[in-house]
């Protein structure tokens, strides 16, 4: 009987798995075609007409697009569309459209409005007929601008207090700009009239400093306000419950504005004003759900079904006794029903942890960015399959190809976007649940089968690693775990073994080696196991067949790698090191308990628990399962000894490398939980303290693997190729720091010329300069992304650029900075020629100003607060025999002096005694505008003076200053 059980039990699990996969590739395909998994750009099906760049220009509040296309313009386009395709509306909006447009459009900040004809006598007309955004679709809309716009947040004096607000807004006498309709029980300070000087608001349109909390609250820019006089702040933003204020850090009541927005009472002098949205009652849910998930836990810790029942007939009925529920039923057919779901109530847990694990794997699978391995294993992939092995012995990589071909022709299916990449380890990652629950159930009970796909599901590490491209640390586990599964089908004792049965053994082993080196320790402990029980000792001689077979499989690979010369020369393992053992070791226990993310010292403690628990269970498993403890012991404890011996000779080490043996970890972790709970008579608490704590710090490693931008994966890589790609111009080139794959993944859509400076960073320092040069002189402007000096350890690129490029823009990306430059020849093309030579013979041919890194035209005035940098581009048509210092100075309009900055050109590097005639020189200056209203109609002045008696130098009309802007 045990023969077709053991068949049965072998062709569900295989049935299980089969469906867990079908079930994810389902998933998947069902939602591609909702996902960009296009190779193109998104701007080839949603391009960016002429129109939209004039709104962007425009200094643009809100869009009233008012149904031109049928497309949500505001998600395309990144606009603030007061309509939209939806049928959903917030009923204030409702209320909001019965008013007169006017002042509709005032009160929502509404700036540019879409229609087909002039209106309203308010709209000035930008362009028209405009272009659509849906390819093929004719319009006859036009573009206007509404000058009577009211800005996203003002200042008035003049408060109506009503109970109906709506009635209120209706009268033709309400000016918004100068009047706020307020609930009659509104507070109000005292004294509030209108002041001689108008106020001044400050607030941020792009949300540079905008904080999110995901899930928890959400925080606009602040809004500082200077008045004279105590008045009321209104905010074109829906006063809806869950929005707080803060005044100067302090709480302070919101009010509801003109009959749905927000409103904040403001006294006299300068503040700050914060607004926050947290969802309403979220904590109240988040501690019910607790509870409940509490209450069901305890009741499934508590509850004892029946495992086993004993009959007896006593005349003419049939007693059945229970483990724990005695109870006497007639003979009945009816007696040996059990309802599917009492059935297979392990399976219906299983498959409730399979789906946690799903979840928990999908979530924000797309959302980080690639990092550099990812996206070198992407570089790999795309590569022609045949090519591929070839490629790999040539660049020295010391991964099989095995990994790299699977994510090849999964890209072929799915494309090339973040969430297609990382997919194959997700469903990997998915159907290991699966697998670590017959493990566990095999070691000791169902119960532990539950604990170990558990664990296996909300492990961080896991987690971490099924959302990353780098298969090969998802692969490694699940074919270490599935040949662990078949060899103890294939070692049970009353099991056939046939042929087909040890042959599936060995290509799962050899897939396994092949997915990592490491996983040869889970196969070389298989042997262990095997040793360890007298009864399936005999079984080692099919294990040999199976790894000979195995080795036979990995044979030309290894083969390959061992002949390779240019994959002996990469020197892999020719870097010298002394690794402190209890370090490695903490390092990798850490990552087995916490994961890759979690950012504080107490991992470490974290870790000594988890290990005392796993421990624990080591010691209880070797009295009632021995082969499984040396087993377990076998496959962990060799493959750390190796890693931590390897580093030796190897520089690169990642914690996550532990991943090949973690499914020993997890299971000697469910062996401690499990055995602690048969301990009476506080075990079941103590073992519910221990899984609960390593639940909470998984989860909180979780939250910081989502959420925390510290530990992020995402460096601003989508942001840096966003911006090259929508101002890249011909005769552009895109210089990288660093051979970072992540830049050529990001930048794979672009049409634009890739180089790397210093291709070679072990060359002579003139060497990189004279190729910097050459790169200059062949390019119009230079993109560039500076990446310290872990490739360019002589620091020559970025500095290079600095004394000989002008910097047109140094843009933050993230955690990057986006610098663009124009060689010296190609400068007169962006700055602001002047052409105006002093007494001295030199003569200003051009300047050019960025504020805060971006290029700053000359009618557009000086941003209060701004960090300038000036450019000016002198040159002298003889030699100069004394020195002189340039400078430019911000004048305010009495002429006293705001700011400045004075020294000798280039730095202080090229005082003018060594400039030549005719040379083009450089000469950057920086400096700060103040950040209050000073700055309104200041001066920005250029000139030089001579450096021994500071006598300045006059321009050809007798001014000794020139006046930028």
């Amino acid at each position: 009987a045990a023969k077709p059980a053991l068949r049965f039990a072998q062709g569900r699990l295989f049935a299980g798995l089969l469906l867990v996969g079908l079930i994810v590739v389902e998933l998947f395909l069902g939602a591609r075609p909702a996902l960009n998994l296009q190779p193109e750009s998104p701007a080839v099906f949603w391009p960016q007409p002429d129109w939209v760049a004039q709104i962007r220009a425009d200094n643009p509040g809100r869009l009233d697009s008012r149904g031109a296309f049928h497309a949500n313009l505001g998600e395309l386009y990144g606009l603030e569309d007061a309509r939209g395709i939806s049928p959903l509306k917030p009923r204030l909006l409702e209320r909001y459209e019965q008013l007169p447009r006017p002042l509709r459009w005032q009160l929502l900040n509404v700036t540019h409005v879409l229609a087909q004809g002039p209106i309203e006598p308010a709209l000035v007309e930008m362009a028209g007929p405009i272009a659509s955004p849906l390819p093929g679709e004719e319009t006859a809309f036009r573009l206007y601008r509404f000058t009577g716009a009211l800005p996203r947040a003002w200042m008035v004096y003049q408060p109506i207090l009503t109970a109906d607000p709506f009635a209120a807004l209706q009268d033709p006498a309400f000016d918004p700009a100068a009047q706020v309709i307020l609930p009659d029980t509104a507070d109000l300070p005292e004294n509030i009239t209108s002041p001689n000087i108008q106020p001044v608001i400050t607030t941020h349109r792009q949300p540079t400093t905008e904080h999110r909390l995901p899930i928890t609250s959400y925080q606009l820019p602040p809004i500082e306000i200077t008045t004279e006089t105590p008045g009321i702040l209104v905010i074109s933003q829906w006063a809806f419950p869950g929005w707080q204020a803060r005044l100067d850090g302090a709480p302070v009541p919101l009010l509801a504005a003109n009959g749905g927005l927000q409103a904040v009472a403001i006294p006299a002098g300068q503040h700050t004003v914060t607004l926050t949205y947290t969802l309403p009652g979220l904590k109240t849910g988040v501690f019910l759900a607790a509870l409940v998930w509490l209450a069901a836990i305890l009741l499934a810790w508590r509850w004892r079904p029946v495992v086993g029942n004993r009959f007896s007939v006593v005349g003419n009925r049939l007693s059945v006794t229970g483990h724990r529920l005695p109870l006497t039923v007639h003979r009945s057919p009816l007696t040996a029903y059990r309802s599917p779901i009492t059935a297979h109530r392990w399976l219906w847990a299983v498959l409730l942890i399979v789906l946690i694990g799903f979840g928990l794997r999908l979530f924000h699978l797309g959302f980080q960015e690639l990092r550099g391995d990812e996206a070198f294993s992407y570089l790999f992939a795309r590569m022609p399959a045949g090519a591929l092995p070839l490629a790999l012995l040539r660049e020295g990589d010391p991964h099989s190809p095995f990994s790299y071909l699977l994510l090849h022709g999964w890209m072929r299916l799915a494309g090339d976007t973040e969430f297609s990449l990382r997919f194959p380890a997700l469903l990997l990652g998915v159907l290991l649940i699966p697998l670590m629950a017959q493990l566990g159930r095999a070691m000791l009970s169902r119960r532990a089968g539950l604990l170990a796909a558990f664990l296996t599901a909300v492990s961080p590490l896991f987690v971490w690693l099924n959302q990353d491209v780098r298969i090969q640390y998802t692969l490694a586990p699940f074919f270490a775990a599935l040949a662990t599964w078949l060899l103890l089908r294939l070692a049970a004792p009353a099991a056939r073994r046939p042929v087909w049965g040890w042959a599936a053994y060995a290509l799962t082993a050899a897939l396994a080696v092949y997915s990592h080196y490491y996983a040869i320790f889970a196969l070389l402990a298989h042997a262990v196991y095997l040793l360890a029980r007298p009864e399936t000792g005999r079984r080692l001689w099919g294990w040999l067949g199976a790894g000979a077979a195995a080795a036979l499989l990995f044979a030309p690979w290894i083969g390959g790698v061992i002949t390779n010369r240019a994959f002996l020369a990469a020197k892999q393992l020719g870097a010298a090191n002394t690794p402190p053992l209890a370090q490695h070791l903490t390092s990798l226990g850490t990552a087995g308990v916490v994961g890759q993310t979690w950012p504080y010292p107490a991992a470490r403690w974290l870790f000594l628990g988890a290990a005392t628990l796993a421990g624990w269970g080591a010691w209880q498993l070797y009295g009632r399962r021995r082969a499984w403890t040396l087993f377990l012991l076998a496959w962990l404890l060799p493959a750390a000894l190796v890693m931590y011996l390897a580093r030796f000779n190897r520089g690169i080490f990642n914690p996550y490398y532990v991943s090949v043996a973690m499914p020993a970890w997890l299971l000697l972790l469910t062996a401690g939980l499990d055995t602690l709970r048969d301990k009476r008579p506080w075990g079941w608490l103590t073992a519910g303290v221990a899984l609960f704590l390593l639940t909470a710090v998984s989860f909180a490693s979780l939250y910081h693997n989502y959420f925390n931008p510290a530990v992020s994966r995402t460096q601003g890589y989508r942001q840096m190729a966003a911006t090259v790609a929508a101002q890249a111009a011909p005769g552009d080139l895109f210089l990288a720091h660093f051979p970072d794959p992540s830049l050529v993944y990001y930048l794979r859509h672009t049409n634009l010329p890739y180089e790397m400076a210093p291709s070679d960073p072990n060359r002579p320092v003139p060497e990189i300069e004279a190729e910097m040069a050459a790169l200059a002189g062949q390019y119009q402007r230079i993109w560039f992304v500076p990446a310290g000096t872990a490739w360019d350890w002589q620091n020559v690129a970025h500095p290079w650029l600095e004394y000989h490029a002008a910097q047109e823009a140094a843009l933050p990306a993230g955690k990057l900075t986006l610098y663009a430059y124009r060689p010296l020849a190609a400068a007169p093309r962006i700055w602001q020629p002047i052409g105006q030579t002093l007494a001295n013979g030199v003569r200003l041919e051009g300047v050019l100003v960025t504020a805060d890194g971006r290029l700053l035209p000359p009618e557009e005035p000086l941003p209060p607060g701004a960090r300038l940098r000036v450019t000016l581009f002198w040159r002298a048509e003889a030699p100069l025999p004394e020195s002189y210092t340039a400078f430019v100075h911000l004048l305010a309009p009495d002429g006293y002096l705001l700011a400045q900055h004075d020294g000798i050109p280039v730095w202080g590097t090229r005082p003018t005694p060594t400039w030549q005639p005719g040379e083009l020189i450089m000469d950057v200056h920086e400096l700060a505008v103040p950040p209050d209203t000073a700055v309104s109609g200041a001066r920005l002045v250029a000139g030089m003076y001579q450096s021994d008696t500071l006598e300045r130098q006059q321009f050809a009309g007798g001014e000794d200053v020139w006046v930028i802007r």
